[in-house]
This record gives C-alpha cells, structure tokens and sequence, in this order.
C-alpha cells in the first residue's frame, strides 16, 4: 500500500510557521476517539527538535457512580495524578498514511525553518 494524497483519515487544521497540526479519526468514526495532533520543529540551528504531541479530550461522566469515581478521586487527593488510556483504531491504510504525514511534515518544517 502507498500513502494517499489527501490521506484518509487524517485532516489538517492549522498551518503554522513552526507548526502544523491534524486530527486523526478512529476507523470507528466515533467523536469520542479522535485525536489532535501537533508536529512541531522546536530549537535553533544548532538544536532542531521535532515535537509530536497527542491531545486527547477524556472525560468522567457524571453517570459514572461508585468506585470508578472514588478511585479517581483518592488518586488525584494522593499523588495528585490521574493515568488513563485512550485506543484508536487504524486501518492499514490510516496507519501508512499516518506515518507519511509525520515524515512529511517534519522534512517540510525544517526547510521552513532555514
């Protein structure tokens, strides 16, 4: 399989000097499992850093009653952390395009940066 052009399942939402960022959907289509992210290019001409950042939107529902919501509560009063996971499912396709996207965008942002 190749990469794809525009790829599936990834689309761009900003644009920056130093910057771009996407969001990346779950095979499953489901809002609750997409995922922004950001490629950057950090540091000067001696140090090129390349930054990729995952953000993930969770949540506790207020119908989450119990011990699911005591144990998230003792672990934030205790270590002031709070671990989750978050799972998205890629097709083989998603996933080549994905990498493509990262490689690309990197090699684009550091002639952007010289």
């Amino acid at each position: 399989m190749k990469p794809q052009t525009p790829a599936t399942g990834i689309m761009l939402t900003n644009d920056l000097d130093r910057a771009k960022s996407f969001i990346v959907t779950c095979k499953c289509g489901g809002k609750d499992h997409m995922v922004d992210m950001w490629i950057e290019i950090e540091g000067d001409e001696y140090t090129r850093d390349v930054q990729v950042s995952f953000y993930v939107e969770s949540e506790l529902s207020v119908w989450d009653w119990g011990f699911k919501r005591l144990k998230v509560l003792w672990s934030l009063l205790t270590s002031g952390t709070y671990k989750q996971s978050h799972e998205m499912i890629l097709d083989k396709q998603s996933a080549i395009n994905l990498a493509n996207t990262i490689t690309n965008v990197v090699a684009e942002l550091e002639k952007r940066k010289k």
